[in-house]
């Protein structure tokens, strides 16, 4: 089994040295950065936050304050109307939702 398998699935995994976790957590560092380093209101914003969260349609009213972090991104969903405020940071191995009337972690 993977280290990636083992991380989805909620067991003890090592992604230190494992190279496609790596080269994910360094992906998503750079699309932070460059989300990180826009200036507010900049219209690439909406690209590059549809890049980290890998998702085409992001949710109406959808608010984050640079800076943001990720380790992987993909598994960050909101709902509508999130506000996120500066610094956040989404410890993002397992699925995280937020949103519509509530905040809820799975984990």
């Amino acid at each position: 089994m993977t280290e990636q398998e083992k991380m989805q699935r909620g067991e003890w995994y090592d992604a230190n040295y494992d190279a496609e976790l790596l080269r994910q957590r360094q992906e998503t560092d750079g699309i932070c950065f460059d989300y990180n380093h826009t200036r507010p209101g900049d219209p690439r914003r909406e690209d590059i936050l549809r890049k980290l969260l890998k998702t085409e349609i992001l949710p109406d009213g959808l608010e984050m304050l640079a800076p943001v972090y990720m380790d992987y991104g993909r598994n960050v969903h909101f709902g509508r109307h999130v506000f996120c405020n500066h610094g956040c940071y989404f410890m993002s191995t397992k699925r995280l939702l937020y949103g519509n009337g509530g905040t809820t972690m799975m984990l």
